[in-house]
């Protein structure tokens, strides 16, 4: 049962969200030179040495602005568009009674996610406020938009230098779900993601689309996914 999860969750929820990525990339053009300029920055023997970085470069050696920019293709590709969850105990939602026994429905992309959130934090009490505090909170006014830079956070090492890093925690996320009942292959989907994205960013450039051929028309089956997906491939 846990493999046939793998199979029908993980493949359609990882590839939508590399669909959605790649039109994300061709939207955004300064976002997919950083990428690029990240991706040669960190591996310099695969420069040098004029080929693609090897698997084990991709495994070992961190890319912050790449995984920033995973971080924001999930979000706001919302793959994972819903996931329902039963209430074991009587709770409350924002200052809402909800009984025990109540199947709730939580939305993949909504207040807080990749929308003005519902009211001010003060609502929030237990649980949902030690989120907020743990995860912190995206500005309101730019949650809409597509920002990777949300997700990097400076950071100084032990000699004094301050970078750059990823942050999995600046704001809400649900790509995923959360607590016991998560996603099992989250580990695996964020790896096949940092390969395809790493090979395909490094020997190609996605250039801008039409209108009529970049529209985000979605489809919604076992994951929400672009409808159509085209690409203006250039060689590098």
């Amino acid at each position: 049962m846990q493999l046939l999860s793998y199979l029908l969750g993980g493949h359609e929820t990882t590839s939508a969200a590399i669909r959605w990525g790649l039109k994300y990339l061709s939207d955004y053009q300064h976002v997919q030179d950083k990428v690029r300029d990240a991706l040669r920055a960190a591996y310099p023997a695969a420069v040098a040495e004029n080929r693609q970085p090897s698997l084990d470069e991709i495994l070992k050696n961190r890319v912050p602005y790449l995984d920033a920019t995973i971080e924001e293709i999930l979000r706001h590709g919302k793959a994972l568009p819903i996931t329902m969850r039963d209430t074991l105990v009587d709770t409350e939602v924002m200052g809402i009674p909800v009984p025990k026994g109540t199947t709730v429905a939580l939305v993949g992309g909504g207040p807080g996610i990749t929308m003005k959130g519902l009211g001010p934090a003060s609502k929030k009490y237990g649980a949902g406020k030690a989120k907020t505090e743990k995860y912190g909170q995206f500005s309101d006014e730019d949650i809409e938009e597509f920002i990777p830079e949300r997700w990097l956070k400076p950071s100084k090492g032990d000699d004094g230098v301050e970078t750059l890093q990823f942050d999995p925690m600046a704001g809400a996320m649900f790509a995923f779900g959360l607590g016991p009942r998560g996603c099992a292959g989250k580990k695996l989907a964020y790896l096949e993601m940092k390969i395809v994205f790493a090979a395909l960013i490094w020997k190609y450039k996605f250039k801008e689309l039409p209108k009529d051929l970049a529209a985000h028309d979605e489809v919604v089956f076992l994951a929400r996914a672009p409808k159509f997906v085209y690409a203006n491939l250039e060689k590098l």
